[in-house]
């Protein structure tokens, strides 16, 4: 899908408030002439942290995909089944961090939900890098005993207590 189309200020209030909940939920207008929107991140599948540090840190910065300038959203680590993770950015600086939510909570999502706001994004792009994160068939029926082992540079939650 085409990102939304918002002016500079609307991006910064946004993804700042709780604008970007409006955003998931597919109701930013498309209003801006100057480059600024949004782009949504939705799948059902776990990251596999590996992958997506890599991504964060080479791929998600300016340049083909655009320039984010904020993005948040609720995301699942394969290597932390049991808790929903809160995702933020602001500029290149991402905070990743335990929320309330467990797994199995009626209101958690199912995967990923992300808001990115920036100017000429590429939503394609987006979605294919992103989607490289993600676990792979054959890794997610291998299941959460097996998801444990991956290697994951995040730093601990204080909900988690690793052996």
């Amino acid at each position: 899908p085409a990102p939304l189309r918002i002016g500079r200020g609307r991006a910064r209030g946004l993804a700042a408030g709780m604008g970007w909940q409006v955003a998931l939920a597919g109701e930013a207008a498309p209003t801006s002439a100057d480059g600024m929107g949004v782009h949504v991140f939705r799948d059902p599948r776990p990251f596999h942290p590996g992958r997506l540090h890599r991504a964060v840190a080479h791929d998600l910065v300016p340049g083909p995909v655009g320039r984010i300038v904020r993005s948040r959203g609720l995301v699942r680590l394969a290597t932390r089944p049991a808790t929903v993770g809160a995702w933020a950015t602001a500029g290149d600086v991402l905070s990743l961090d335990p929320t309330a939510m467990r797994s199995w909570d009626a209101d958690s999502p199912a995967g990923q939900e992300i808001a990115l706001v920036g100017e000429c994004l590429d939503g394609a792009l987006l979605d294919e890098i992103l989607g490289a994160c993600l676990l792979e068939a054959a890794e997610l029926v291998a299941g959460p005993a097996e998801w444990h082992g991956y290697a994951d540079p995040f730093p601990v939650w204080d909900t988690e207590h690793r052996h």
